[in-house]
């Protein structure tokens, strides 16, 4: 809540040097998954169990990308409500991921 207490039209925490350094490590953790996903499923003879690794693949992109995207989109956002749409769409997509 300490980031957004005033009507500025920047993104606190993502701006600085620590919220750059979030946004860099969810995307170096989905290249991680997504290679390690990959390479498994490439072994794997189930199908079940491929489709299984294919929904896991996805929960993961939305759950490590959907953050840095919005952080990139943001500046299309009308100014006073930028930190309240990166904000949601960080918690929905983190909700449809772990469900």
């Amino acid at each position: 809540a300490e980031f957004y207490r005033d009507w500025s039209t920047e993104i606190y925490l993502y701006e600085s040097w620590p919220g750059l350094v979030i946004l860099f490590l969810n995307v170096v953790l989905f290249t991680e998954a997504w290679r390690s996903m990959r390479e498994t499923y490439r072994h794997e003879t189930s199908q079940e169990v491929r489709v299984f690794y294919v929904v896991i693949s996805t929960a993961s992109l939305l759950y490590f990308l959907t953050l840095p995207v919005m952080c990139l989109l943001a500046a299309s956002f009308n100014p006073w409500s930028r930190a309240k749409w990166v904000a949601r769409v960080e918690v929905f997509s983190r909700l449809v991921a772990t469900l």
